[in-house]
């Protein structure tokens, strides 16, 4: 440490504390260090970080596929939520899909917002159950089959829907700034569905240790 008057503390003395790497203390990464003000609470001086933490899904390309997109669809839901907090509104980014739906259409069973959204029944089920339990939507006898149950918006539902119609619209928007300044990452998001929908990463994954598939995925 840098000498200082003698009794008195000195703001520039600074000692350097190794980082834990992935939350263990026993492994300290050499490459990274934050310098501590010399002071008994040890609080952290945040000027004199020296270097910031690397990126380690995107140093691993495209090895971490599954885990960039679960990170870019995090912040994105948790952005929206930030939004619907400051507005008062509670809304979970996961009714969007079966809400929208139900507004296109009027009612629809769960097998129908299932083909319609591209995901699984059980998705669609646990939403509906949810959207159900905070009085957005309630379960009706299909029109044209009374052994079927279709899902319909309740006067709650709809009221939500008009309020929230000027906002989604605000989300549509940012949405497509942010796809056009990503340089239509969405025209990718089609090719990688469509790879995916060629060959996907079970049959891959299998295929390469041996695994016997029949290329019929469990939904």
């Amino acid at each position: 440490m840098l000498p200082g008057r003698a009794g008195h503390h000195d703001p520039l003395n600074v000692q350097t504390v190794p980082l834990p790497v992935f939350g263990s203390r026993a492994e300290a990464c050499p490459t990274e260090s934050l310098l501590y003000a010399d002071q008994p609470t040890g609080v952290v001086n945040s000027r004199a970080m020296t270097k910031q933490r690397p990126d380690y899904s995107r140093a691993a390309g495209g090895a971490a596929l599954g885990a960039r997109l679960r990170r870019l669809s995090e912040r994105l839901d948790r952005d929206a939520t930030r939004i619907y907090a400051q507005q008062g509104i509670r809304f979970e980014q996961r009714w969007f899909g079966v809400l929208n739906q139900l507004v296109v259409h009027g009612s629809m069973s769960i097998g129908e917002l299932a083909q319609a959204l591209n995901i699984t029944h059980v998705s669609v089920s646990q939403t509906s159950r949810s959207l159900a339990a905070a009085g957005i939507v309630r379960s009706v006898t299909a029109p044209a089959d009374a052994r079927r149950r279709s899902l319909r918006l309740t006067a709650k539902g709809a009221a939500l829907v008009a309020r929230l119609a000027p906002l989604w619209s605000a989300f549509d928007a940012a949405a497509e700034e942010v796809n056009a300044e990503a340089g239509d990452v969405v025209r990718m998001l089609d090719r990688l569905d469509d790879a995916l929908a060629r060959k996907s990463m079970f049959a891959r994954i299998a295929e390469r240790t041996g695994l016997a598939t029949g290329e019929h995925d469990a939904d």
